[in-house]
């Protein structure tokens, strides 16, 4: 039996965690982190007469993220936009409006509030990507949504 080794199917792990990260909206780290645990599975799973290791870590790996696309689209979020309807499922929101700047408070607003005007045109949903174009848009500095962001989260 060949010894497999990471370092040879690295390449093929970290491009396809950097395609998917992209398709499906996730922190690369977190792409990276599925792939290297597809990368496990498939050692375990691998059988030399069937075929080449790269084909069945390829397989798994593209078969991880299928699957956690579609948990992630059936997946209760927090905040669901359907451009009629806006539902909270934290209806405290006074409370994190206090503890957060007026822009962190601004930016908010706009995605509870407005919804339908910050829909990304290419994915039909509300996301990180059609915020900061939006924002950019009004003239904010990256390096502020991003500021701005990172507040948002630590908070919610």
């Amino acid at each position: 039996m060949k010894v497999i080794n990471y370092k040879d199917y690295e390449k093929l792990i970290f491009q396809l965690a950097g395609k998917w990260h992209k398709r499906l909206n996730i922190e690369l780290s977190d792409a990276i982190g599925q792939a290297n645990i597809s990368y496990c599975y498939a050692l375990k799973t691998f059988d030399e007469t069937k075929g080449l290791f790269s084909t069945h870590l390829y397989e798994k790996i593209i078969g991880r993220y299928r699957d956690f696309y579609t948990k992630e689209k059936n997946k209760i979020h927090t905040i669901t936009t359907n451009c009629e309807n806006t539902y909270i499922a934290n209806n405290d929101l006074s409370e994190l409006f206090d503890k957060i700047s007026p822009d962190a408070s601004f930016v908010l607003k706009l995605v509870i509030d407005n919804p339908e005007n910050l829909i990304s045109s290419t994915t039909k949903r509300l996301n990180k990507q059609a915020v900061t174009k939006y924002l950019k848009s009004q003239n904010w500095s990256l390096s502020k949504i991003k500021l701005i962001f990172r507040e948002i989260k630590k908070y919610l």
